[in-house]
């Protein structure tokens, strides 16, 4: 079974979600998903995926990588501290744990 057309409607819904939301922080001719924070977050969770790992970028944000540990379907999230709007920039599948005494992902 393909991944694709389960990617293309969850970048439909996400933009269909943004479009009620005004200008995202973000937008650009990139077309990123961005919707406030707590709205992401309730997304991703409905999706079954799970903040595995968070941090600050250089310019103050908050970058989170989102992984629902059945599929190993996963998401990037950058949210802007100052607007707690949060953009989805990318989003796959097959993610895997790296593993450093091998050298390779897992």
């Amino acid at each position: 079974m393909t991944r694709q057309p389960m990617i293309n409607r969850l970048i439909t819904a996400a933009t269909l979600t943004v479009a009620s939301c005004g200008t995202p922080v973000y937008a650009s001719t990139n077309d990123i998903p961005c919707v406030t924070m707590e709205r992401m977050a309730e997304f991703l969770f409905d999706r079954g995926e799970k903040p595995i790992v968070t941090g600050m970028d250089i310019d103050g944000n908050v970058v989170s990588i989102w992984l629902d540990w059945d599929t190993n379907e996963w998401s990037y999230v950058v949210t802007d501290m100052d607007t707690k709007i949060s953009c989805m920039v990318n989003l796959g599948y097959s993610m895997k744990p790296f593993s450093f005494s091998q050298g390779q992902p897992a």
